[in-house]
């Protein structure tokens, strides 16, 4: 190889030589000079480049060839450019800044700018273009030059720069014209200049490279310029042919374009396809159209499904989607979805008709439901009068508002707004009258009465219905005798039963009965009788009201002595044998022996004592079947009877009396060993009482017979009352607290009491005292003090004051909250109670105080002892089976629990009733019957609106059934109207969370 070389040296030598004794010009730098030259000029850059090099290599810069080595410096440079060499920028730059003021200066600024432009750094290749005389570049170069400069502004977004220069070359025939065409064409796309830049696109449709792009272009101008039939020729085509990426855009644009033309069906086509191929975030717009679209073709279930996707935001379109939204739900028989998107659409402001509009039928859709459970129909309707009081509407909006009076069971709230207007037509008085009256009886049934014949009182101010205002009197009657108030009561049912329109009412013979009752408490006893026999006599198909008033008119002639009368309505209640049928046949016994008949009392007695030996009226039978022996002379049968009330009836008030009565037994008898034995037992274990008194006379006497008077006085000091100037002061003080109280002074009769007691506290009277000094404490509201004489009285065996003192003592400490001590004396009571309404009392308050105290097992069998009652209220029956059905729950016995929440809910329609009804909408709910939990929610809804607590627990229950039903929209606007609508703070803050987490989904 080296051999080779020397030889071409050679070779160059001796042509060099020649040639250089021709002339000067012809020396061998430049020689080698214009070789490369034309290897450059013929673009053969790499053997051009070596030649350069070499050049570069052998000579040195003197003054004949320094521009020779210059411009070989410049081609090696440029040379190195055109081969993508590496070190091309070196090469450059060292041209540049050693030659400054060469006239290769620009030119090689111009391969700066492009290898920067080839590089990507645009704005270097700006900067370095912007040191480039175009006049001192080549022809060729200068549409190069214009090209890359303008794509570099391009590319960094100068646009009105880039315009420039590609405007000028764009029209031109170069290897430009086609670039310079299509960004010049996507310019005028951008700055929306889109007949400018369609002429351009247009011009590229066949080129290979452009050509397969600028269709999309021009589609998007066509869309852009509403030209959507030319669009539709092109654009299916496109779609066929496009990339998969490009695919969804397309059937955007084409969708778009059917959709503006209200071909909905062919809208909806290429709409789907675009939802289904784009990664592209789906736009509310895009949902809007595909959603408006369906609702077009009417297809509504697919419309509601689109429509729900884009009314999250606050804007003319989420208020539009709400509208169309609410007409879907009609058209689907969705009418309660409908009333949120309703009013959703009229909480928005943006579009002023549709929120007329849509409050206007939120208003009718409420009413047409009864779906008012915050009273949102009437404020809407009221709202739309105030807001829109020239509305074609207008009329029609008053006309539901006051059917809405008349219809709503918000008693509460519609009265406060119609309070509001003015009553200035017959219409709204009737309503105002009938509104008013339903919300007495409702509170009337909550035991409400002072408030409740408030509002039948207002409701009498307009009798515009005499049928209603006659109701109103019956019911004013009805609550003052619920309160106790019987000469109130009787006043009014009296003018009821003259008043019009009273006499066609279920209630008008009911009044003689209640005016019976009335009269009754009172002990106006013929009065009572006249009213009880009006009552049976008109007659009535209630078989338990025939055989109270039986019962009652039976006692009232008892207690008027007219014995005989006493005996016949007494059989007819037996007769009937609905219930009190052990005390019918025991106090027809008793009016025998009032007749001094008594061997038909004994008979009666007997056969008493055989049926109904559980009753709690066996005792005292037996006690009167004594006394009736000892009145015929029988004395060994009373001993017998006397003795079984002391034996099997301990805790009966009668033990102390029988004891007596058998010690005076055997002292008559003369056995006076057997008799004090007695009488020692009476005083002993009943001091205090009045048997204990007599007891201690007729020991007295026992003795003196005796004559063993020693024995006697030993026995009184035994007992502390040997000092008779004591028993007589310990008698004093007492008689004088008992006038005060027997007067009705209670402030002064407690401080007597106090001193007494202070004093004497076993003294003889103690019991009595501290009875009376509770009784007065209770009429004074100091229920602290009240209970610590009624305990006292109840804690000591078995005495007068004992069934009331142990029924205080329990319901003081009820209401004080005490449950497990009011526990122990209901059931206290319950033993010792004689007479059946104490005994039911005791009953009901041992279920209370056990289901207070979650001893909720023992809470189902104390319910299930008092529905087996005879003649308990409705109330009590409504509790009894709540209380079960509610430990039944707590224990999770959803089954067991539900037919007894179902009996609460039928009985009376109270606060009772609305919480059972929540729960077997929750016992639905839990066993994942939604649409069943639903059902009866909204079938509930508008019975129990007066209870908003349980009328918000629905709706947090209902909003849980949505969400499990994934029908989040219903869901959240149920949320949102109990945070809307509900003024209680736990719920609230409930529905809040619950809001919050499905809006952070």
């Amino acid at each position: 190889m080296r051999i080779v070389n020397i030889i071409v040296l050679f070779v160059l030598f001796l042509s060099f030589n020649i040639k250089a004794q021709k002339t000067a010009i012809h020396d061998q730098p430049h020689a080698d000079y214009r070789l490369a030259r034309e290897l450059f000029v013929k673009e053969k850059y790499g053997a051009a480049m070596k030649q350069f090099q070499n050049i570069l290599n052998q000579y040195s810069f003197d003054e004949n060839i320094s521009e020779i080595m210059i411009n070989s410096k410049y081609y090696k440079a440029v040379c190195a450019f055109e081969l993508f060499h590496p070190d091309a920028e070196k090469l450059l730059l060292d041209y540049i800044n050693n030659h400054k003021i060469h006239p290769k200066q620009s030119v090689a600024a111009f391969y700066m700018g492009n290898l920067q432009y080839r590089n990507r750094n645009y704005e270097e290749a700006l900067e370095w273009y912007d040191r480039v005389d175009r006049f001192d570049i080549y022809e060729n170069q200068r549409n190069d030059f214009r090209f890359k400069n303008g794509h570099s502004h391009f590319m960094i977004g100068n646009y009105d720069i880039a315009k420039r220069y590609f405007f000028d070359i764009k029209d031109q025939s170069s290897v430009y014209y086609n670039p310079a065409q299509y960004y010049y064409g996507h310019i005028a796309y951008e700055e929306e200049n889109y007949e400018t830049a369609l002429r351009s696109f247009n011009k590229l449709v066949d080129d290979n490279n452009f050509g397969p792009i600028v269709p999309y272009y021009i589609t998007h101008i066509y869309h852009k310029q509403k030209k959507y039939n030319e669009l539709l020729e092109i654009a299916p085509q496109l779609l066929e042919d496009a990339s998969p990426r490009r695919k969804a855009e397309i059937a955007r644009l084409i969708g778009d374009a059917y959709y503006s033309q209200s071909n909905y069906e062919k809208a909806i086509e290429y709409l789907e396809k675009y939802i289904s191929k784009t990664r592209d975030p789906i736009t509310e717009d895009d949902y809007y159209q595909l959603a408006y679209a369906y609702y077009s073709i009417n297809d509504y279930e697919n419309a509601i499904r689109n429509f729900e996707r884009i009314i999250r935001g606050d804007n003319k379109m989420a208020q539009n989607a709400y509208y169309l939204l609410a007409d879907c739900y009609i058209k689907t028989g969705n009418k309660r979805s409908a009333i949120n998107a309703f009013k959703a659409a009229y909480e928005m402001d943006f579009i002023p008709e549709i929120t007329q509009d849509a409050l206007f039928n939120y208003a009718k859709l409420a009413y047409q439901l009864s779906y008012s459970p915050f009273n949102e129909s009437i404020i809407s309707f009221q709202r739309y009068i105030d807001k829109y009081p020239n509305s074609p509407r207008i009329n029609k909006a008053y006309e539901y508002l006051i059917d809405l009076y008349l219809t709503t069971n918000n008693y509460r709230d519609a009265i406060s707004s119609m309070e509001k207007i003015e009553l200035n037509t017959p219409n709204l008085r009737k309503a105002y009258q009938r509104i008013t009256y339903y919300r007495g009886i409702e509170l009337f049934n909550n035991t409400d009465y002072e408030t409740a014949i408030n509002y039948f009182r207002r409701s009498m101010q307009y009798p515009e219905n005499n049928i209603i205002n006659a109701q109103c009197i019956y019911w004013i009657a009805e609550a003052n005798f619920r309160m106790g108030n019987y000469d109130k009561a009787i006043n009014k049912y009296n003018k009821f039963l003259i008043t019009p329109g009273a006499f066609s009412l279920k209630e008008y013979n009911k009044a003689y009965y209640d005016l019976g009752y009335a009269y009754f408490n009172i002990e106006r006893f013929e009065n009572a009788i006249t009213q009880f026999r009006k009552f049976i006599s008109e007659g009535t198909d209630n078989n338990r009201l025939l055989n109270d008033a039986y019962l009652r008119l039976a006692d009232s002639y008892f207690i008027t002595n007219n014995y005989s009368n006493a005996i016949d309505y007494y059989d007819r209640a037996i007769n009937k044998g609905i219930f009190d049928v052990d005390y019918a046949v025991f106090q027809k016994a008793t009016a025998f022996g009032a007749t001094g008949n008594y061997r038909e009392k004994e008979r009666a007695l007997l056969q008493f004592i055989r049926e109904y030996p559980q009753s709690s009226y066996i005792a005292e039978a037996k006690y009167e079947l004594a006394n009736t022996y000892m009145n015929i002379d029988n004395q060994r049968q009373a001993l017998s009877y006397y003795l079984s009330i002391k034996n099997d009836h301990p805790n009966s008030r009668f033990v102390k009396s029988a004891i007596l009565k058998k010690g005076l037994i055997y002292y008559n008898d003369f056995e006076d060993e057997k008799a004090l034995e007695q009488l020692k037992y009476v005083i002993d274990n009943y001091p205090g009482t009045e048997q204990a008194q007599e007891a201690l006379q007729t020991m007295r006497n026992v003795y003196v017979n005796l004559d063993r008077v020693d024995e006697f006085i030993k026995y009184k000091e035994d007992i502390g009352i040997s000092d008779m100037t004591a028993a007589e002061q310990d008698s004093l003080m007492f008689s004088a607290a008992e006038n005060r109280y027997m007067k009705g002074n209670c402030e002064n009769a407690v401080e007597s009491f106090k001193n007494y007691l202070d004093n004497f506290p076993d003294g003889i009277f103690s019991l009595d005292a501290n009875y009376y000094s509770a009784e007065c404490y209770y009429r004074l509201n100091d229920d602290i003090n009240a209970l610590r004489g009624y305990e006292y009285v109840a804690e000591k065996p078995k005495n007068r004051f004992m069934e009331n003192a142990v029924r205080r003592a329990a319901n003081i400490n009820y209401e004080l909250e005490n449950y497990s001590r009011a526990l122990k004396f209901y059931q206290q009571l319950k033993e010792v109670a004689e007479h059946r309404e104490l005994l039911g009392e005791a009953r009901i308050g041992i279920m209370r105080c056990l289901y207070n105290i979650e001893r909720f097992d023992e809470a189902v069998n104390a319910a299930k002892l008092v529905l087996e009652s005879d003649n308990i209220r409705d109330g009590i029956v409504q509790e009894a089976n709540l209380i079960i059905g509610n430990a039944y729950k707590i224990n999770n016995e959803m089954d067991t629990a539900k037919p007894y929440f179902e009996k609460a809910a039928g009985v009376v329609n109270n606060e009772m009733a609305a919480e059972a009804k929540y729960n077997i909408a929750l016992i639905n709910f839990r066993k994942g019957n939604y649409d069943k939990c639903e059902e009866l929610i909204f079938d509930y809804v508008n019975k129990i609106t007066a209870y908003e607590y349980w009328l918000a627990k629905m709706f947090l229950l209902l909003a849980d059934n949505y969400i499990e039903k994934d029908n989040i929209f219903q869901a959240k606007h149920t949320l949102q109207s109990i945070v809307d609508n509900y003024d209680g703070p736990e719920i609230v803050d409930i529905a809040q969370r619950r809001l919050d987490e499905i809006e952070s989904k």
